[in-house]
């Protein structure tokens, strides 16, 4: 019979979670841009398209800033997702970035906040540079 444990259910269960270095982001990502690489360029109106769009998160940098840092930011680094770092996701997607700035593939990365299903789908979008965005954003 199949191990029906508590433990083999859970990791059924959050696979990915409990194996962030299996994720998209580690795997797939850059296997993706290494077959995109000889494909022809996407131009639109004399300007480069992006092959690849990732979807990150903001905070990913957050983790490694110093002290000083996160105390002059503390809006920034105090978020739950930055305190936590569940299984290490935001360094994952952090290193996943990385790869993808230097496999040679046009890309954009996207950092959204913390995704709500209850969030006012009115609120309009606030864009930043860099990772000091905060708040939520509607799925």
């Amino acid at each position: 019979a199949p191990d029906q444990s508590i433990w083999t259910k859970l990791q059924a269960l959050f696979g990915l979670a409990v194996t962030p270095k299996g994720t998209i982001d580690a795997v797939g990502l850059p296997a993706l841009a290494e077959g995109l690489k000889s494909t022809p360029k996407r131009v639109l109106d004399g300007k480069s398209l992006p092959k690849i769009v990732m979807l990150s998160s903001a905070g990913v940098t957050r983790p490694s800033w110093s002290e000083g840092k996160k105390l002059a930011l503390e809006g920034c680094a105090g978020i739950p997702i930055v305190r936590l770092n569940p299984f290490g996701i935001l360094d994952v997607k952090r290193e996943s970035e990385e790869t993808l700035r230097t496999c040679g593939v046009d890309y954009t990365i996207f950092r959204p906040c913390g995704l709500n299903d209850s969030w006012p789908s009115n609120q309009r979008p606030i864009f930043s540079q860099g990772d000091i965005a905060v708040g939520r954003i509607n799925r």
